[in-house]
Parts: C-alpha cells; structure tokens; sequence
C-alpha cells in the first residue's frame, strides 16, 4: 500500500468445493496485513492421486498435485486434500486428516490439519470397499446428502453440528501452511 495504490495478490485454489475455498479465505484475510486486495480463484485442478487417499503420504501429494496443477505466475497456488492415514493405537487403525500445500512457483509450505478416527462401518467401507468418505457416510445412512465433504462434511454429522468440516478440519490445515509460507517472506506479509 505505498502512497495509497492498492495491491492485488492472486491466490488459485486447485478446487471448486466451496467449503475449501471459504477455509483458505478466511485464512488469507487473517494473515493478510499489506495487501488491500485479493483475488481468490477457483480451479479444478488434478490431484493425481485416488478419490480416497489411504496415507499420510498419498493425501500430501494430492495436495501438492492440485497446488502445481493450478499454479500460474505471479500467485499462490493452494491444495487442499483430505484424506485416511494409519494410526497406530486407534481402534480402527485410521484417522481421518486434512493437508494444504502453498506453492509459490518454487517451492511448497505444507500444513496438516486436525485428525479424528470414523467410525468402524465407515472406515471398513473406504479401505475395503474402496469407497470415499462421502459414498460410506450416505450408504451407511448417516446423511442423505451424497455430497457431504461439501457442507457440514462427516464431522459436522458424527458431532451434531457442533463442529464442521471447514473450521475444524480443512482451515487448520490450511492456517499451518500459512503458517510456514508467512515465516519466510521477508516483511512477513502477502
């Protein structure tokens, strides 16, 4: 904002879940303190790996897929995967998590989000029936909507509307890429 011209910085979302999209704004505007403007802008970008993701590993590199495939000059590409990854310890050996991945052309800034173990019937159907997290959650009744991941997701359902998948799931992840990205600009700002 030197001598008052407005600065416009571009952020891509490699998705059109608007439950994304919403996280990584709020995001943008908690960490934003130079720039005045920002577009934020809605891809659909590949992230290379299965519709249900079954690792730490394979669910990082989703993110970082959908993050390079939407990347163009002079923006922010950000990828948001969710996905399972074993657990040692929990009853089903699984919990479900969140990665964001920032890429700025050169390099990635990854941040994991919160995890919470699904329910046994659920879990069973994405890692032995191959399904996604909101094929189980529908064909085992919890939701009518088939589309879950794209509103209250399965946290909103399993707490009663006392959490949600944006604030509780997707935004952490988010905010812990921010985090690393944030750390190394120089001024500390975007």
């Amino acid at each position: 904002n030197l001598f008052g011209v407005l600065v416009k910085m571009k952020f891509i979302v490699g998705s059109r879940n608007s439950v994304k999209i919403n996280a990584v704004r709020e995001v943008i505007d908690k960490f934003s303190q130079v720039y005045d403007y920002h577009s934020i802008e809605p891809v659909e970008a590949d992230s290379g790996v299965s519709k249900q993701p079954l690792s730490l590993e394979e669910t990082t590199l989703g993110a970082k897929n959908r993050a390079y495939n939407s990347f163009e000059e002079n923006s922010y590409s950000i990828g948001v995967e969710s996905g399972l990854m074993k657990m040692p310890l929990a009853r089903t050996g699984y919990v479900d998590i969140t990665v964001c991945a920032v890429y700025d052309g050169k390099e990635f800034f990854i941040g994991l989000g919160n995890g919470f173990e699904m329910p046994e019937d659920l879990t069973n159907l994405v890692i032995e029936e191959g399904l996604d997290v909101d094929e189980a959650t529908f064909k085992v009744g919890l939701t009518t909507n088939e589309k879950c991941g794209y509103s209250e997701g399965l946290l909103g359902i399993l707490s009663k509307g006392k959490l949600n998948r944006k604030d509780n799931h997707v935004k952490p992840a988010v905010e812990m890429a921010f985090v690393s990205l944030y750390h190394k600009l120089p001024d500390h700002s975007f």
